[in-house]
């Protein structure tokens, strides 16, 4: 017998989106899921009711065009969404299942939004957007956001993601031209570039995103392997191409995501051709992918884990929009193979005590782990 980590896509939603799905985001709770969408009406909110997603009434104003990134604040308040239309991000504030649109900032993104990300403590939000200064910064003030100066080192061109370290001093822009991504450090709430890491990617910056504990950075590109997935350690100020082994994907990484369960750490990525959604387990130095999920359908766009790691959404381009599957972190399989060729995706390995049927709860002798 051995145990591996699956996903399911047993989780029901009440309505699905109405058209392509590029970015979700859960609460920090894992009780809301946001779903922008790129079709009226442009948003769905769900909530979370045991393994399925019930959708909630739409808010008082809803976006006007394709909407393509959400983000919630840390504690659950704050829902800010970024479209290709004027006023180019939109701000909610949730109170119990009802988000009602807060007036936009004095000074509004200056073009079409591609992302959006809360500061973990709350004050800060972030918006890549397609037209210069690419990217904007806010600082929240009750429920008033008030634009920060620009750095004096711009990004170089359309802004396509943002990510704040999980302390809130850094923060990472992924872009559309060389060198495809930045890193700022926030000093009070002036905004300084670093200096760029030795190795960078070679197309679009698509996805960044900082591990829980702000020491590692995992970009995802339009470049060749090996640049389309890049993971950087980060000492002080500096980042460097960590020292981590992992098997390339073949083609263009466009949303990466740290998973957490108890004390696993994953790795999801979004890709552009089948399977669609890779998924890796840190173990040591190594990112040992994974079995691939089951169900995915033919396309893929976006993903978001849960906080808790207990759910994972995947949007896609195509009919069904979105799929949420839920995590199994202890599945018992029955191995026909040698323990070397299923290396890659144990997370144990046992024997049965017991016979037993699927589904049923059996004691099992676990001998590595």
């Amino acid at each position: 017998m051995y145990v591996s980590t699956t996903f399911d896509p047993d989780v029901t939603l009440s309505e699905l989106p109405g058209g392509a799905v590029q970015d979700m985001s859960w609460s920090p709770d894992g009780k809301y899921l946001a779903c922008p969408f790129q079709a009226d009406p442009y948003l769905c909110i769900y909530k979370r009711v045991g393994k399925s997603l019930i959708k909630l009434p739409d808010p008082d104003v809803l976006p006007t065009g394709a909407a393509y990134s959400a983000s919630f604040s840390l504690d659950g308040l704050y829902l800010a969404v970024a479209l290709n239309v004027s006023p180019f991000v939109i701000i909610y504030k949730r109170s119990g299942d009802v988000f009602t649109k807060l007036a936009n900032p004095a000074t509004l993104p200056t073009g079409s939004s591609q992302g959006v990300t809360f500061s973990l403590d709350g004050l800060y939000m972030a918006v890549a957007h397609n037209v210069a200064p690419y990217f904007t910064v806010y600082k929240r003030s009750g429920d008033i956001f008030t634009k920060l100066a620009n750095p004096e080192s711009l990004a170089s061109s359309s802004g396509r993601a943002v990510a704040f370290s999980p302390d809130g001093i850094y923060l990472a822009v992924g872009h559309f031209s060389s060198p495809y991504f930045s890193i700022y450090k926030r000093t009070g709430d002036t905004l300084t570039k670093l200096a760029n890491p030795t190795t960078l990617p070679n197309s679009i910056g698509y996805s960044v995103v900082f591990s829980r504990d702000g020491n590692t950075l995992a970009l995802g590109s339009g470049s060749s392997a090996p640049n389309n997935l890049i993971m950087y350690s980060r000492n002080g100020d500096v980042f460097t191409k960590a020292d981590l082994t992992y098997t390339i994907p073949s083609t263009t990484v466009y949303r990466v995501d740290f998973i957490y369960f108890n004390d696993a750490v994953y790795l999801g990525l979004r890709v552009n051709f089948a399977p669609y959604v890779i998924l890796y387990r840190l173990v040591n130095n190594e990112l040992v992918r994974q079995s691939d999920i089951t169900g995915l359908p033919a396309t893929g766009n976006g993903l978001s884990a849960s906080v808790n790691g207990e759910l994972l959404a995947v949007g896609h381009a195509g009919v069904p929009y979105l799929t949420v599957y839920s995590g199994n972190y202890d599945y018992v399989r029955k191995s026909t193979n040698s323990v070397a060729s299923l290396a890659n995706y144990m997370t144990g390995i046992g024997y049965a005590l017991e016979s037993g049927s699927r589904g049923e709860s059996k004691e099992i002798m676990t001998i590595w782990r």
